[in-house]
C-alpha cells in the first residue's frame, strides 16, 4: 500500500515527467506572442485588428476608430495590462488540411499548445485585445480555448485556428493601412448603427462585443434587392439606386416598454421627408426563447423584422479627374 509521501509525490514526479518529454519532444520552442487592439469603424461597425504598438506610434489614429461597449465588469484600476509582446516556451502541434467551397479555396490549419506553465498574459487580455503568434509556415495564428487540463500533468492546453486566407483584410500591422472615411459595406447597416446610444448599444450581427451585459441590439439585413431598374447617375458620377432589404433586430435584456420604444423610434425617424429610409412593413417585437439548462432560465430576448426601402449612393467625383489628365496617342 502507498504511504502518504508517496500519494503526494506521484504527481509532482508525473508533472516533471511530462514537462521534461514536451520541452525534449519541442526541442525547446518558444512562440512569441505580439498584442492586437480590436477597433471599429464608426460608420458601419466593421471590426479590424490592429497591432497595439502602432497605434502607440499613431495616437491620432484613435481619433479614427471606435470602439465597442465591453461592459463594466472590467474595470480599469483592478486590471494589470497586457504586455505589447511576450516569448514563451511549449509545443505547437498544429494540422492542415484543403477546404474547397463554391466561393473560395483556402487552407484550414488547427493548433494546439502546449506549455509548461500558464499563459498568464492570455488571463490579461481584455474583451479588446488579442495575441497572435504564427506558424512555422508563416500563417497566422490566435488561441481562442483552453482544454485538456489536469493539475497533476503541469501542462496548459490552448487551441485555436489560424487565420483564413479570406480574412486577412482584418489583420492590420498600422492603421494607416486603412481608409477609415469609406465604409466597407453595402447595405443599410450604418443607419441602424447612427441610432445607437450609450444606455442601449447597436451592434452588427456577428460583430457584437465579447461577454457585454445586456441591454443591447444586433441588426442582422438579409434579402437585399433592387427596386429600380438601373442606378441613377449624377454630374460628377454620384450613383444612387432604390433598394429593399430585412433587417432582423435581436433585442437583449429589454422589457416589453423598452421594446416598444424602439419600434416608435424606427417608424418615427421614416417620417420625415428627407428621412434616410422608409418602412414598408408593420414591425412588431416578438419573443423568443435562449435557455441556459444549468440555471433553468431563457434570457430576456426579442426579435423584430424591419422591411425597408432606401437609396445606396456613392459619390466619385475623383474619376472624371482622370479624362483630363489622360493623354491621347494615336496609331497610324
Amino acid at each position: 500500500m502507498a504511504t502518504v509521501s508517496e500519494t503526494i509525490g506521484a504527481p509532482q514526479e508525473l508533472a516533471s515527467g511530462l514537462q521534461l518529454g514536451t520541452t525534449t519532444l519541442s526541442q525547446n520552442q518558444t512562440l512569441s506572442f505580439v498584442l492586437y487592439r480590436r477597433l471599429v469603424l464608426p460608420v458601419d461597425g466593421f471590426v479590424f485588428w490592429v497591432k497595439a504598438s502602432s497605434l502607440k506610434k499613431n495616437p491620432e489614429a484613435l481619433y479614427d476608430f471606435t470602439t465597442f461597449n465591453t461592459g463594466s465588469f472590467n474595470s480599469p484600476g483592478q486590471k494589470v495590462r497586457a504586455s505589447d509582446s511576450f516569448s514563451i516556451l511549449g509545443s505547437l502541434h498544429y494540422f492542415q488540411e484543403i477546404h474547397q467551397e463554391e466561393d473560395t479555396t483556402y487552407t484550414r490549419q488547427l493548433g494546439l499548445f502546449t506549455s509548461t506553465q500558464e499563459v498568464n498574459d492570455f488571463a490579461r487580455l481584455m474583451p479588446d485585445e488579442l495575441y497572435i503568434t504564427n506558424l512555422p509556415n508563416g500563417t497566422r495564428i490566435a488561441f481562442n480555448g483552453q482544454i485538456g487540463r489536469y493539475d497533476q500533468a503541469g501542462l496548459w492546453h490552448y487551441n485555436g485556428r489560424a487565420l483564413y486566407s479570406t480574412e486577412a483584410t482584418q489583420i492590420l500591422d498600422s492603421p494607416s493601412q486603412l481608409n477609415t472615411q469609406l465604409q466597407i459595406v453595402s447595405n443599410s447597416l450604418p443607419i441602424w448603427l447612427s441610432m445607437s446610444t450609450e444606455s442601449l448599444p447597436i451592434y452588427p450581427s456577428y460583430l457584437s462585443g465579447l461577454n457585454i451585459y445586456p441591454p443591447y441590439v444586433t441588426a442582422d439585413i438579409t434579402g437585399t434587392t433592387a427596386m429600380g431598374q438601373s442606378p441613377v447617375y449624377g454630374p460628377l458620377s454620384s450613383q444612387s439606386q432604390l433598394v429593399t432589404e430585412q433587417i432582423k433586430f435581436t433585442f437583449y435584456g429589454l422589457n416589453n416598454n423598452a421594446v416598444l420604444d424602439f419600434q416608435t423610434m424606427l417608424l418615427n425617424n421614416s417620417l420625415p421627408e428627407d428621412a434616410a429610409y422608409g418602412v414598408m412593413n408593420m414591425p412588431v417585437p416578438i419573443d423568443d426563447k435562449k435557455v441556459q439548462s444549468e440555471f433553468q432560465i431563457i434570457a430576456q430576448k426579442k426579435t423584430m423584422i424591419l422591411q425597408v426601402n432606401y437609396y445606396q449612393s456613392r459619390a466619385r467625383n475623383i474619376a472624371r479627374q482622370l479624362i483630363e489628365y489622360a493623354g491621347i496617342t494615336l496609331t497610324p
